[in-house]
């Protein structure tokens, strides 16, 4: 019997105490929570390959050639010696033609093909797209999407994008069109 009672009074120690631990646990709210779960999908720029031509169009005339600079004001293309400084005022559309190529660290060039899984992103600032100084690679600023669409775009943030078009909405926004490669 006594071990009976012994054993009753350690359970109901035990379980006591267990409950005042738990007792003194922060509840957290549900909305903390999510909160939290959405800032941690950051978002840092996209990278992008550049194939090497681009044909630029304006209102009149169109330019093709190797896309050297870019801001948010002008661009710069190179072709047959020359170059060609334009005003981003008077550009309609950029499509990128030709394969992505891509130097490795060890001196060797690498192709990419090309996929047919293709993204277009909206309502972008023409600043949000960042020419490296070798005009192989980009980064594209995704904060200026809206919420709605990053959130459908950021499932795919994992894979491998060249650039294949800008489509310009005014001076000051773009719309840009993306394609997976391997």
């Amino acid at each position: 019997m006594k071990f009976f009672i012994y054993t009753l009074i350690f359970t109901a120690t035990i379980i006591l105490s267990v409950t005042g631990l738990m007792g003194n646990a922060k509840n957290i709210p549900n909305l903390e929570i999510s909160q939290n779960s959405t800032t941690t999908k950051q978002r840092t720029p996209l990278n992008l390959l550049v194939p090497d031509l681009v044909t630029v169009s304006l209102n009149q005339e169109s330019y093709t050639g190797k896309l050297t600079s870019f801001n948010a004001n002008y661009l710069t293309i190179e072709g047959h010696g020359g170059a060609e400084k334009i005003l981003i005022s008077q550009v309609k559309e950029m499509n990128f033609k030709g394969d992505v190529w891509v130097k490795n660290s060890d001196g060797t060039i690498r192709r990419f093909p090309w996929r047919d899984s293709s993204k277009i992103l909206q309502e972008l600032p023409t600043n949000a797209f960042k020419l490296d100084k070798n005009a192989e690679k980009a980064t594209l600023d995704l904060e200026s999407l809206s919420d709605e669409g990053f959130s459908r775009f950021s499932q795919h943030l994992n894979k491998n994008y060249g650039i294949k078009a800008i489509f310009f909405e005014s001076s000051e926004k773009m719309a840009v069109k993306i394609m997976e490669i391997d």
